[in-house]
């Protein structure tokens, strides 16, 4: 056993062994933290999918009310398409927040947990809320159909009354009627009220020649039927919510402003998480490698201090030999030992023969170690670029001019060239798609040049464009700056014109420039960020679009307010003059 334990190898061994045991613990906790925050930003994307189909179902929410409860289908099947992607995406949200609940296994105490428990009941209680909404609109009914279309049929019948009287007050009911359906005002309640009370003293009280006593029965059973479908409408509209703040709808909104900031917490307490999981794994690698460094340490001191003693004498025999000593072989014969430096010795002759071959090996793995290291930094390098681009476009999502000015400045940046220029796709005054010059940087500042444009296949650029294809030139004619470039009066070493190219569309044309040439990697970087640049600008476009459609809506919604205040107001003056002719009469 003493033996065992004094032997070289046992002694390297039993350091490697417990060195290889440190490293396996290191793996196996890496390993789980690494588990971790994948579940993490699993976690993240989920909640990044509730938030979107949150704000859909608000979307959908909205164009039901304004639009789909007054299609047929819906008040008939009870079905339309709003509804159905309603459905959907709280459905899905429903999913998600079961699907987080069963795969984090969150304890009931974690704050998470209450987070998670809270929007699950808020997301409830606002879709209860709108199941409320559609079937109120539902009972309520449109134009034929519903609550609203049983009353029409009374007012028809008092419309077709015999005398004019009967008539006009019939006129007069549909009046307050439409006004109370238009303005939701509670006083036209009462002044509908007030009207058929008019109306049935009137019938009541009339001796014109029809005016039998069935008759007045008749007339007066079908206004008290239209003041009692009038009254359950009102009520109903009162129940839906005659503001956004009252009834159904004001209990959505305020349903809505319930969930959405949960959906910021959460969103908030995921992120905090993140970064307290990214700190701690960069602690753990840190007291890990200072452990091993600490062992390792020890461990050569340990082993050098065992055998140091043999290992220098041994050392001098090998300088001997290497500058030519014949006696070294005797020297290294008469060295005999029983551990392993006894069969060292046995080698060394071996060794000699075969050390160039060994040093020529060493090498060669060296120029491959040094190989990799700079394909891994370079990777690196890409990596971080294509993610501060990302970053950049999802910051600049709204406003397209600063996106490209942001977009260039840090391309220049980060890149360290010397000058950039940014064509983005537009069409002339008559309509020909050409590529205006939407941002340039030269020696770090912003320069401003207007009006330069360029159609497709006109120089280099424009050639790009048509070929849907980057270009890289080192070979740059003296006036290439002044005449085809818009990179300002420097000559550049190289030029690289890269198209941002979306489903086959060029979006925008990215010309930079260096006094230096391009590597590989940086060639790599600036095609890849162009192609989400391109995502980028055809997002912002959309957001455009989207937003000038809603202005016009906006304005044709008030076109149509100002056209019924308008009838409103002849109606009231052909009902002044139907009263000025009746007294004339």
């Amino acid at each position: 056993m003493e033996k065992l334990f004094t032997s070289i190898k046992t002694k390297i061994q039993l350091s490697f062994l417990i060195f290889i045991l440190l490293a396996t613990l290191t793996g196996i906790l890496s390993y789980k933290i690494l588990n971790t925050i994948i579940a993490h930003e699993e976690l993240k994307s989920k909640i990044d999918e509730m938030v979107t189909h949150f704000a859909e179902a608000r979307k959908q929410e909205k164009d039901f009310i304004l639009y789909d409860r007054k299609e047929v289908a819906f008040l008939e099947d009870g079905k339309s398409e709003s509804l159905q992607k309603h459905i959907y995406a709280i459905g899905n949200i429903q999913q998600l927040i079961q699907q987080i609940k069963i795969s984090e296994e969150l304890a009931e105490e974690d704050e998470l947990y209450e987070k998670i428990s809270a929007l699950a009941s808020a997301v409830s209680a606002y879709e209860q809320t709108f199941s409320g909404l559609v079937k109120a609109y539902k009972i309520r009914g449109f134009k034929d159909h519903g609550m609203e279309g049983d009353m029409r049929e009374v007012i028809h019948q008092l419309q077709e009354c015999r005398s004019k009287e009967e008539q006009w007050f019939a006129l007069m009911l549909r009046r307050h009627e439409k006004d109370f359906f238009i303005r939701h005002d509670p006083k036209y309640i009462e002044t509908l009220h007030k009207r058929v009370q008019d109306f049935i003293a009137f019938v009541e009280d009339s001796r014109l020649p029809h005016m039998s006593t069935a008759y007045r029965e008749k007339t007066t059973s079908a206004i008290q039927n239209y003041a009692n479908y009038f009254d359950r409408i009102a009520a109903i509209e009162t129940k839906i919510g005659l503001t956004k703040n009252e009834g159904f709808i004001g209990a959505l909104n305020r349903n809505a402003e319930a969930t959405e900031p949960l959906l910021a917490q959460v969103q908030q307490t995921i992120n905090q998480r993140n970064q307290t999981l990214a700190g701690n794994s960069m602690l753990f690698l840190l007291i890990s490698i200072c452990m091993m460094v600490a062992c390792g340490l020890g461990f050569s001191f340990l082993l050098a201090r065992e055998i140091s003693n043999p290992i220098i004498h041994l050392s001098q025999v090998v300088e001997q030999a290497s500058v030519g000593d014949n006696s070294t072989l005797l020297t290294l014969d008469a060295m005999q030992r029983k551990d392993e430096l006894g069969k060292l010795i046995v080698s060394i002759g071996h060794m000699f023969r075969e050390i160039n071959l060994k040093v020529e090996e060493i090498y060669q793995k060296n120029i491959l170690l040094q190989t990799n290291a700079q394909q891994e930094k370079e990777r690196i390098w890409v990596t971080e670029g294509i993610s501060l681009f990302e970053r950049i476009m999802a910051k600049q999502a709204n406003d397209l001019n600063v996106l490209c000015d942001e977009f260039l400045f840090n391309l220049v940046k980060y890149t360290q060239s010397s000058q950039a220029v940014l064509f983005l796709k537009a069409n002339d005054e008559s309509g020909i798609p050409i590529m205006q010059m939407q941002s340039c940087y030269a020696s770090n500042k912003k320069r401003y040049i207007l009006h330069k444009s360029i159609e497709i296949g006109e120089g280099l650029a424009g050639a790009v464009w048509q070929e849907k294809e980057p270009f890289y030139m080192t070979d740059i004619p003296d006036s290439y700056s002044k005449i085809r470039s818009g990179l300002g009066q420097a000559k550049p070493t190289a030029v690289f014109i890269v198209p941002a190219v979306l489903e086959e569309e060029v979006e925008a044309i990215v010309e930079i420039g260096s006094f230096r040439e391009y590597s590989e990697k940086e060639k790599n970087l600036i095609q890849q960020v162009c192609k989400g640049l391109a995502n980028a600008i055809s997002r912002v476009r959309l957001q455009e679009q989207t937003n000038h459609l809603l202005e016009k809506a906006n304005a044709l919604a008030e076109e149509l307010r100002q056209n019924e205040e308008e009838m409103r107001q002849q109606l009231e003056e052909l009902t002044a003059t139907h009263e000025k002719y009746q007294k004339i009469m």
